[in-house]
Parts: C-alpha cells; sequence; structure tokens
C-alpha cells in the first residue's frame, strides 16, 4: 500500500483471483488499473512484478513478466484514464531485472 497525490494504491489477490491486481482508491471509490490476468491468454501467463506511483499519483511506473519470467518489462500508465503511456523510443522497452527502474521510467515519461 502507498500513498500519492490524495490516492491510495494497493496490490491485492481477490479471492479466486489467478493473479495480484494493482487498484487506486480516490475519494472512497476504489478502481483496478492494472489487471495482467485480461493479458494472458491460453498459453501464457502474466504477473504484475512490482509497482510505483509517481509523487502526484498522476502516473505509475510497473514491471510484467511473462511465465513466470520474472524478466518485467517497463511500463508507464495514466492513473486518469489507466492506459499505458506511448513507448519514447521504437524499441521494447528493456526488462528491468537488474536495471534501475526509476531511471528507466524517468527517461520515458520526460
Amino acid at each position: 500500500m502507498k500513498r500519492a497525490g490524495g490516492k491510495l494504491f494497493i496490490q491485492q489477490r481477490p479471492a479466486g483471483a489467478d493473479n495480484f491486481k494493482l487498484f487506486v482508491q480516490e475519494q472512497g471509490v476504489s478502481r483496478v488499473l492494472i489487471d495482467p490476468t485480461t493479458l494472458s491468454g491460453a498459453t501464457s501467463h502474466m504477473s504484475l512484478d512490482w509497482w510505483q506511483p509517481s509523487a502526484d499519483g498522476s502516473h505509475v511506473a510497473y514491471g510484467l513478466s511473462k511465465d513466470g519470467s520474472e524478466d518485467s518489462i517497463l511500463h508507464v500508465l495514466s492513473v486518469a484514464d489507466g492506459r499505458d503511456l506511448p513507448s519514447a523510443s521504437p524499441t521494447p522497452r528493456p526488462p528491468t531485472r537488474s536495471g534501475s527502474m526509476t531511471a528507466q521510467a524517468s527517461s520515458i515519461t520526460s
């Protein structure tokens, strides 16, 4: 659980769920921000490895990995609409397993 910009960010695995999800609560209303289950396929499994809200709570940097690899791919989403920001480069974002999440996130949102 983390607070940022008047919002509360909570990672939970609801009863019966296959995966952890990230929720945001603002003014007493909760909604799902990240649900890796929606990205999983019949033969693959996505997991939310880590997440960090911006200081003002307007964005969340997070890492998703496929099939338990723990080789997270960095994503940054807008909390207002729940959509990922476009990549800063035409190449995929690098795995964040041994990299600095803060440095990579700031390069994408700059």
